[in-house]
């Protein structure tokens, strides 16, 4: 899913040289490299988020998952039922790519941590 140009807040590469840039900033946040770690092996639930993450309030995580979603980098799912159930996945038009970026930047935190200790 292409970046929805029509948000006011949404990177695209009209006002940016470097695509790169556009990456880094759709990852910018102090939480949002983190929730889509926690997204790497299966959908989540907000509840689970909140677990996995606790220094995360409820309404930031909530505020991110909107970005996140907004952005194409995730998919919202209704669950259905009586109690309202969601669960948020990686998207899956960038779900090879995604996977990537959280390799490589992995592998840099890995490679500084050794270097700085």
């Amino acid at each position: 899913m292409p970046l929805h140009h029509d948000a006011p807040d949404a990177p695209t590469l009209g006002r940016i040289e470097c695509p790169g840039e556009v990456a880094i900033q759709l990852l910018q946040g102090k939480w949002k490299v983190r929730i889509l770690c926690m997204m790497r092996r299966a959908p989540v639930r907000l509840g689970q988020l909140q677990r996995l993450i606790p220094l995360a309030s409820k309404k930031v995580l909530i505020e991110n998952l909107r970005e996140l979603e907004r952005d194409g980098l995730i998919a919202r799912t209704d669950l259905g039922g009586t109690v309202r159930r969601v669960e948020y996945a990686l998207s899956e038009s960038l779900v090879v790519t995604i996977h990537r970026v959280l390799e490589v930047i992995d592998e840099l935190g890995e490679t500084y941590s050794k270097l700085r200790s």
